[in-house]
């Protein structure tokens, strides 16, 4: 069962975060936009930085969670390797400012932004998406003598700098999903 305030407070501060960072954002700017008091926030999350690390892992369970739903699925690969891609557009399409708040959740130098272990969300997505490649290979879909990181690291790469372009504003082709895919799947390369 969901709490309902809890999922607010998460909201308000996903978007103050991703709006303004993590030194600009208050405890109380986000009570206050949440319609909750200090003592909620702190009740639930315990402080500013734990509110700030549950907003963060929130978006990355979603997105291992559609990973591994798709991994796990029925069909060709090629259609889940496309579903793949359609789940990072898709979701940086409707939860912009949870792609933002994951994106940037890395701390500059001598800043005092909590410390945040991306590297384990994106150890995970490799591996499920390894999974995917090492059967797309099984399935004569892939090269079997691709390196299954070097492919999962061109697939993700392709992604997400189309995913930080959405973030920026610019076009993205309705058929984004197609024209990764068949880069990863075809190459650049004349034949």
């Amino acid at each position: 069962m969901t709490d309902p305030v809890r999922e607010r407070i998460l909201r308000e501060a996903t978007r103050l975060f991703s709006a303004q960072g993590y030194g600009s954002t208050s405890i109380r700017e986000v009570a206050r936009t949440a319609e909750v008091t200090n003592p909620t926030i702190y009740y639930h999350f315990g402080s500013k930085e734990g509110l700030y690390l549950a907003a963060i892992q929130v978006h990355s369970d979603q997105l291992l969670d559609g990973l591994r739903e798709l991994v796990a699925g029925e069909g060709p690969v090629i259609e889940r390797l496309r579903g793949v891609i359609q789940l990072y557009v898709d979701g940086t399409h409707a939860d912009p400012d949870g792609a933002r708040l994951v994106v940037n959740a890395y701390p500059r130098p001598g800043s005092k932004e909590p410390q945040v272990d991306m590297m384990a969300t994106h150890l995970e997505a490799a591996r499920l998406l390894g999974e995917l490649v090492s059967r797309g290979q099984a399935e004569g879909v892939i090269r079997a003598d691709v390196d299954p990181v070097d492919a999962v690291l061109a697939l993700t790469g392709s992604i997400v700098i189309r995913c930080q372009g959405i973030l920026k504003g610019y076009d993205t082709p309705a058929d984004i999903s197609d024209r990764i895919l068949a880069v990863f799947l075809h190459g650049v390369g004349a034949r």
